[in-house]
């Protein structure tokens, strides 16, 4: 399983400012488990984050979403 970032080009001392992570995920990848249960968006709620999935049938056409700036995290497995 590899997972997928584009860069952010911030230093360490910065954060990212963000009101929504897109992240792309295959249906047998362990993500479709956070998904279903909500993990990710309970996490990030109180920091006024909200979570966009997006399914897709193969990897490299999550890291070719990633590349076109579609989304902010991707896995493929």
């Amino acid at each position: 399983m590899a997972v997928a970032a584009p860069r952010l080009g911030l230093s360490a001392s910065q954060s990212p400012k963000c009101s929504r992570v897109r992240i792309g995920f295959q249906k047998a990848s362990v993500l479709v488990l956070v998904k279903w249960r909500g993990l990710l968006e309970k996490a990030v709620a109180p920091r006024g984050v909200s979570v966009e999935w997006a399914e897709f049938p193969a990897g490299p056409a999550v890291i070719e979403a990633i590349n076109a700036g579609q989304l902010d995290l991707g896995v493929r497995r």
